[in-house]
């Protein structure tokens, strides 16, 4: 397997929290034709986000939270990937929580 590292930073400010992720991985040359393994690219994919929690009665919460996936619409995907067929590119999530 190649090497991949994922790397996180978080930051919280009162009822906010951001994060920024950054993943990436060298590229796998060394394969094998016995077991049908072919070379696979090395990849660094982005992430980011925020999410706000709104503290109502009785100790319920509400929780929002956004963030974009693959920010810079890399074509990519992993070793493991038998078919090679390309991970997701950019995408948006939102998200709403209700705690009780």
């Amino acid at each position: 397997m190649p090497l991949k590292s994922i790397n996180t930073i978080r930051y919280a400010v009162s009822n906010w929290r951001f994060f920024v992720e950054g993943t990436g991985a060298t590229a796998r040359n060394k394969t094998s034709a016995f077991y049908g393994e072919t070379r696979t690219p090395g990849f660094f994919i982005a992430d980011a986000g925020a999410d706000k929690t709104i503290d109502l009665h009785g100790g319920s919460q509400i929780i929002f939270s956004v963030a974009c996936n693959n920010i810079f619409n890399t074509c990519y995907y992993e070793t493991p990937d038998v078919i090679k067929l390309p991970r997701e590119g950019r995408n948006f999530i939102m998200h709403l929580s209700y705690n009780f």
